[in-house]
Parts: C-alpha cells; sequence; structure tokens
C-alpha cells in the first residue's frame, strides 16, 4: 500500500471539514480518542491506521475504507461502456474503415489494464473498484486453465457473477474440470502470490498470467493476414505491446501456416493493390514483422504439427474406391407420376450435378491399381502417414495448445529458451532461402509414432514398401 498516497488523502479529508489535526483529534475523541501526533504520523505515511481505526475514519468522513486504502475517492464507473467490444454487435456503431484501430485499441486497453490489475494483486492488492473492474474484464474477456485454480463449487461460480464465463468451460485439457465461483479463482491466485513471496512481482505476474488467455487473442489468420498489406505499421505497434509469450506463439504459428489475404481472389487482390499476389512473400514480411516486434524462436513452443501414421485394410479402401469412383451413378427421372433410374458415369462433373461429395476416402482413384498391386502381392494393410495440427484442427486450437505448453515453465526456464542467436540468423536469412527452405531449418516440427522411427532405422525401399508413398515408378 501506498503510505503517502493515504496520508495525503486523510489530510485532504481533514482540511476539506476546516479542521487541524488537533481539532480533529479532538471531534474524534468519543470514538475513542487520537493523539494529534498519532494523526500526524498518519498524514505524514509514516504509520497506517489498524483496521478499526480505519473503520472510525471511514465513518466520521462518509468515505469507505476501500477510499482510504485506495487513497482516493471511488469513481463509479461504466465497464460495458469503457470496454465496449464484450458486446459482440459493438461494430454495428462505428464506420466499417476505423473498425481494426478501435478493435486494436480495446485490445490493448484490456490487456494492458488485465497485466496492471494482475500487478496489485500479487503486491499491495485491489481496491474494491479494482476488484469490479477485474471481474468485469475477466468474465468477458479471458479463458481460465484449469485445474490451474482450485474452484470448489459449481453452483457458487453460476451465481458469483450475472454472465457465466462460458469459455472456461470450453476449456478441457485436463481430466477433471471442476468450474468454480470468480472468488475461488481470485483466492487461489493471492494464495499462490503468498507462497511466492521471496520472488519478483514479475515471477509472481508470469505465474498467474499465464493460467488466463485473453479470449480476443492476436492470430495469424484473423489479424496478420487482414492487414499485413494496408496496415503494417499499425500491426507492428500492436505486436510491440504483446506479452513476448504471444509474440514467440504468432512466430511459432508460421511454421506452418501461411499469410493469406482476406480478399481470396486474385484479381481482385491484385487490382487494388498493383502488383501480383506472392503468399511467400507476405508470410515472409509477417515473419520480419515479428521480430522486429520483439518475437524469438523459442524451443518449448516449435510444436504446432506432429506426423503420425494410420494404418488400412487394403481390401475395405479398395471397395470404398469402387463404390466411389467408379460404380456407375444412379440419376432419378420422374415420368407420369413414376421415377425411374439411369445409370451416368461415375465423373467429378456428374457427381457435382447430382450434389455429391468429392471427398470421399483416405485415398484418391489413381491409388486404385497401386493399391491392386499391393493386394495381388499378398499386402493386405498399408500405413499411411498424416500431418496433424498439435492441440485441435484450427490455429485458435493450436494457440491454446502452445499456452498449455509452458503451463509448468517458469520464467526463467522459458526466458532462457528463447533463441536469440538463431532468430538473427532466420531474419539474416529470409531473402535468400525460401519460405520451405526457411521451416526446414528453424521451424522443425515434431514428429511421432512408428513412420519416425522407421525413418530412422529402414532403407527407402523398405519404406516405400511399407507405407504408401508415391513416386515415379508407380505412374
Amino acid at each position: 500500500m501506498d503510505k503517502i498516497k493515504i496520508g495525503n488523502f486523510l489530510k485532504e479529508l481533514r482540511e476539506d471539514r476546516g479542521l487541524t489535526q488537533i481539532q480533529l483529534s479532538q471531534k474524534l475523541v468519543e470514538d475513542g480518542g487520537y493523539s494529534d501526533a498519532l494523526i500526524s504520523k498518519w498524514e505524514r505515511g509514516q504509520t497506517l491506521p489498524n483496521i478499526d481505526d480505519l473503520k472510525r475514519l471511514a465513518n466520521y468522513f462518509g468515505v469507505s475504507v476501500d477510499e482510504i486504502l485506495n487513497g482516493t475517492r471511488n469513481k463509479e464507473e461504466d465497464f460495458e461502456e469503457k470496454y465496449f467490444i464484450y458486446n459482440n454487435e459493438w461494430m454495428a456503431s462505428y464506420d466499417s474503415d476505423d473498425l481494426y484501430d478501435i478493435r486494436e485499441s480495446q485490445e490493448l486497453l484490456i490487456e494492458t489494464r488485465f497485466k496492471e490489475l494482475l500487478e496489485k494483486m500479487v503486491g499491495d492488492g485491489l481496491t474494491f473498484s479494482e476488484d469490479k473492474e477485474f471481474d468485469f474484464i475477466v468474465t468477458h474477456f479471458y479463458q481460465i486453465f484449469l485445474p490451474a485454480v482450485e474452484c470448489k463449487d459449481e453452483q457458487a461460480y453460476r451465481n458469483s457473477f450475472s454472465e457465466p464465463l462460458k469459455s472456461v468451460e470450453d476449456i478441457n485439457y485436463f481430466d477433471e474440470v471442476i468450474p468454480g465461483g470468480l472468488a475461488d479463482i481470485k483466492f487461489e491466485i493471492y494464495k499462490q502470490a503468498a507462497l511466492m513471496h521471496n520472488t519478483t512481482i514479475d515471477e509472481k505476474v508470469w505465474e498467474i498470467n499465464k493460467k488466463f488467455v485473453f479470449t480476443k487473442r492476436q492470430t495469424v489468420r484473423m489479424d496478420i493476414s487482414d492487414v499485413i498489406d494496408e496496415a503494417e505499421d499499425e500491426l507492428f505497434w500492436r505486436v510491440l505491446t504483446l506479452d513476448d509469450l504471444d509474440k514467440d506463439i504468432l512466430l511459432a504459428a508460421l511454421q506452418t501456416i501461411n499469410v493469406t489475404h482476406r480478399y481470396g481472389a486474385l484479381p481482385i487482390y491484385e487490382k487494388k493493390f498493383n502488383r501480383k499476389y506472392d503468399e511467400e512473400q507476405l508470410t515472409k514480411r509477417a515473419i520480419k514483422l515479428l521480430i522486429e516486434g520483439g518475437a524469438k524462436l523459442n524451443n518449448s513452443l516449435l510444436r504446432y504439427w506432429s506426423v503420425t501414421t494410420w494404418r488400412h485394410d487394403i481390401i475395405h479402401e479398395l471397395e470404398e474406391l469402387h463404390k466411389n469412383y467408379r460404380r456407375p451413378l444412379l440419376v432419378p427421372v420422374c415420368e407420369n407420376g413414376k421415377y425411374h433410374y439411369f445409370t451416368v458415369a461415375n465423373t467429378e462433373h456428374n457427381r457435382e450435378k447430382l450434389g455429391i461429395n468429392n471427398e470421399f476416402s483416405n485415398f484418391d482413384l489413381n491409388d486404385y491399381p497401386r493399391l491392386e498391386k499391393r493386394l495381388f502381392n499378398g499386402q493386405t494393410t498399408i500405413c499411411k502417414p498424416y500431418k496433424l495440427l498439435a492441440g485441435g484442427s484450427s490455429e485458435e486450437e493450436a494457440f491454446i495448445f502452445a499456452r498449455k505448453q509452458i503451463l509448468d515453465l517458469s520464467l526463467s526456464d522459458y526466458m532462457s529458451k528463447r533463441d536469440d542467436a538463431k532468430t538473427q540468423e532466420l531474419l539474416q536469412n529470409l531473402d535468400r532461402l525460401s519460405l520451405a527452405e526457411l521451416r526446414d531449418e528453424y521451424f522443425p516440427l515434431e514428429y511421432r509414432g512408428e513412420y519416425m522411427d522407421d525413418i530412422n532405422n529402414l532403407s527407402s525401399d523398405e519404406i516405400k514398401k511399407k507405407y504408401y508413398l508415391k513416386d515415379e515408378a508407380d505412374e
């Protein structure tokens, strides 16, 4: 607590009543008695009133204990107005040309204030108004990793504020997720801060902050791809304000995600920007922007993709291919109230006209003769490698997965994994190497399962024999 600020506030309250320190001590004598010397020590910030004294002073001056401890009168803030993007319909009130800048400003305000409140929580503690603000921000803008906090009562959680933290319920990376009250969450924060009393404020904030995920976080697809051509300066400023962790996650995402443009149709893009669309160059620009904004390659985050293998029954796959691609299609024709069926060739054009999905199988029609050959040679099953996105099927889920990876890391451990030398080397090679070469060199994938083991232990011919891999000899 800021003793000087509290003392100045007590002095201000006394002077507003037109009292000297002696007169105030006389006014309060019926409530227990104070010497003018004690009041002088309070006002100079040498000592603080005890809890009983705080209550007497608050009652006399008509303020709350919270206001005395905060050193200022509480201002009733309209958080719905201050953080208006809590309402998903907020965009209807603004011009479409200003939406990006407005949203970015709001997100920066929310994230900055959230960090300020966390610092106060692990330091001096929150005032009453700050506590209400924290509740609003967490409720509307943050997800929480559970059981990063040990919440106790599901019903208490449901009743603890007007709108449930639905995002908390959606976090299910742990076997047992027990929602609890927002009060329980804050209690766990204070408890952890107390247990870390020998550490710095930064370390305390790190441990607490990594359990929260900002729901309106920056992503490659939603943010960088939308503005890299039109608002690169604004995007760079936004990146500068992100936590090191969030910067590193965005850079790690570019190991697999290309920066594409929202216009989609290339003629529209090329007409607007008067240059040929180049997805590789857009992605390289994003890498450069992130690194110059403070992002670094981090060994704890280079795990966005994995390669695994699934075993397929060859005869089953041949049956599926025949049914989907070779068997004639039936076309119903109604004549005189009766349906007659005619067959047509099973072509892509006819499938589209009949509304049949062309994505049927794990294999395509060109695979048919290869699979037949394997079956003829006595092979009954086949392994096929697949590349999967770690943590889910979208960048959003991969982002959560990346955050989850660092839950057990201390601040010093995480910072030690940020490779500045390798990052600068990547930056220097941006123009010299292709995007594919950059990814091979600086963004290694995570391979798992028998496919990786076999690559290390089998010859190329043995790999081709076991796994379904196309090559020119098969054509």
